[in-house]
């Protein structure tokens, strides 16, 4: 590690999580050269009101902002990476804008092929355009209009899979590696059914679920549900549209268990007039839970705070586009994860936020 600091425009900021930020700058060189530097606030490691300072009052830092950054950079990353340990704030946006926001500049997704002019027909153009993940993932977007690139190429699409996964697991384990320091408790994504499902047992208790049903929405191939309702015994009902696909161990799990069944599957979407739908009288359910529910996130908190149902969830994709008029309290549009779950916590006092030993 080195002691040096870094001036320049942030252009971006990832909040993953109250241990850890990253804040992208545009820093110019003596030579008039801008070259994009990050520097990384690892929270656990500095004054307890550093968090707050960079969030919250006169110093909380916004992109398009000139700032000083003073730290520690590691010798083999130190033309990119910064380890922050506190910074000034030379001009604000809003005092150099007239009023203009300032729009925030992704970083690149990595190093990668690029795409060839039969996909795209302008590739100069093309590069700069951020990948689909929808495409990356399924090789199919449904879409009008998406604005992300869609490439056809085996080995660019290959190519963009690969660091697709890679920046999702990093992301991931560092956010778990700041949250549980030290702990060799942290479990794998293969595990995160089971966990949620001990957490929600140990949490509510077996006699307060056991008098009721819980609702598992957008269960996808029902791995919650199945911890619950066939390994724990549990009115657990799976509601998504896409019919449940068991996997090789749950289908032997089955044949071994005589008499157990695999969970009640609702092939509806959940919606504010889903309990009417199916002849559920909310005091039956008593508890709505949801593992990566997606679009279906918000309308389960609001579906249970309506009706004074428990809600227990794991939230995952934010899909700001498809709901443009979400606002935090301070005008802010939530974008980003721990910007979803403030504003889901902004809903009600009752909602609390809590992380669980296990990744993804």
């Amino acid at each position: 590690m080195t002691d040096c600091q870094v001036t320049g425009q942030i252009v971006h900021m990832r909040k993953l999580s109250k241990k850890i930020m990253f804040v992208d700058i545009l820093a110019s060189s003596d030579g008039g050269h801008e070259s994009r530097k990050t520097a990384v606030f690892k929270f656990w490691t500095l004054p307890p009101d550093t968090w707050s300072r960079c969030n919250r009052g006169t110093d909380k830092l916004h992109v398009g902002d000139i700032v000083q950054f003073y730290g520690l950079s590691e010798v083999d990353d130190a033309d990119s990476m910064l380890s922050a340990q506190d910074y000034k704030i030379l001009s604000l946006w809003r005092d150099i804008s007239d009023g203009k926001p300032f729009v925030p500049i992704p970083p690149p997704s990595g190093d990668m092929p690029q795409p060839h002019e039969a996909d795209h027909g302008d590739s100069n153009r093309a590069s700069t355009i951020q990948p689909c993940k929808f495409f990356v993932n399924t090789g199919k977007c449904d879409t009008v209009g998406c604005p992300y690139r869609h490439d056809t190429c085996r080995e660019v699409l290959k190519a963009n899979r690969s660091c697709y996964v890679k920046e999702r697991l990093e992301k991931r384990v560092l956010v778990h590696e700041a949250e549980f320091e030290g702990s060799a408790d942290l479990s794998s994504a293969s595990k995160r059914s089971e966990k949620f499902a001990e957490w929600i047992v140990s949490t509510y208790g077996e006699e307060y679920l056991s008098s009721g049903i819980i609702l598992d929405v957008a269960g996808g191939r029902g791995d919650l549900a199945f911890e619950l309702a066939v390994k724990r015994g549990f009115n657990c009902q799976i509601v998504d549209p896409r019919p449940q696909k068991l996997k090789r161990w749950q289908q032997k799990y089955l044949k071994k268990n005589v008499g157990v069944q695999a969970p009640v599957h609702h092939t509806k979407m959940f919606n504010k007039d889903f309990l009417l739908s199916v002849g559920l009288q909310p005091q039956q359910v008593h508890l709505i839970i949801g593992m990566h529910p997606d679009e279906a996130t918000e309308v389960i908190v609001d579906t249970g705070l309506h009706h004074a149902i428990p809600v227990s969830l794991v939230p995952c994709c934010v899909f700001s586009a498809n709901f443009p008029h979400r606002r935090l309290a301070n005008g802010d549009v939530p974008r980003s994860l721990p910007q979803f779950i403030e504003y889901l916590k902004e809903k009600s006092v009752l909602i609390q936020h809590q992380s669980l030993p296990f990744v993804g």
